[in-house]
């Protein structure tokens, strides 16, 4: 008798196993769905800053149109996340020339592994906002409208390599980055900003614009 027990119970632990792996193959695919979905973004901190910063911009540009939480935000239009760290923005460098108007939101400050941060021949104003924060490496700000900057607003970017802030119209000083290379500084009034520059040790091929 015990064995026929144990024959009429076997038919049943494949369809147990059957569904178990059902369930745990439904579960991988929410996951799948969610990583591109409206529901579930793995870094809500990067998702915020990108959509606070969409809320500065005053127009409407094509390049922000897919900035919206039915993609996922490393996927939008000038973002690149990183390898190392997934889901984690490490990068905002095909911005450059897409007709942005507005303010640069303070919020990417919190972009704590951004490095590379391209915003330039757009039509931002204001004051750059204070990102010492950042990991920034690289800084394109160049043919835009901004008219300040902080001393303190890359404070602690010790690894930024490359600075452009040519053609705007900043008043006030440029902090001092030990591993600067390029600085590029023109068309700006930043009369009382050059005066350290001198301890900069820029390479020979740097530029520093007057």
């Amino acid at each position: 008798m015990i064995h026929i027990l144990q024959v009429m119970r076997s038919p049943r632990q494949p369809a147990k196993l059957a569904v178990l792996l059902l369930l745990a193959l439904l579960l991988l695919c929410n996951g799948v769905v969610n990583v591109h979905g409206k529901t579930i973004h793995e870094n809500s901190v990067d998702l915020h800053a990108l959509l606070d910063f969409k809320k500065g911009i005053t127009n409407d540009p094509p390049a922000l149109s897919n900035w919206n939480t039915t993609i996922h935000f490393c996927r939008w239009t000038g973002v690149y996340c990183t390898t190392t760290r997934p889901f984690r923005v490490s990068s905002l460098n095909n911005l450059t020339g897409q007709n942005l108007h507005g303010r640069i939101s303070p919020s990417l400050g919190n972009l704590t592994f951004l490095n590379r941060l391209h915003l330039s021949y757009n039509s931002l104003v204001g004051t750059f906002p204070v990102l010492n924060n950042l990991q920034l490496e690289s800084l394109h700000m160049s043919n835009n409208n901004l008219t300040g900057i902080s001393p303190n607003a890359l404070l602690n970017c010790s690894n930024l390599s490359y600075l452009d802030f040519s053609y705007n119209q900043l008043k006030g000083e440029i902090g001092q980055f030990p591993k600067l290379q390029y600085l590029i500084l023109g068309s700006n009034m930043l009369s009382g900003a050059t005066r350290h520059l001198e301890s900069f040790k820029l390479s020979p091929i740097s530029r520093l614009g007057g």
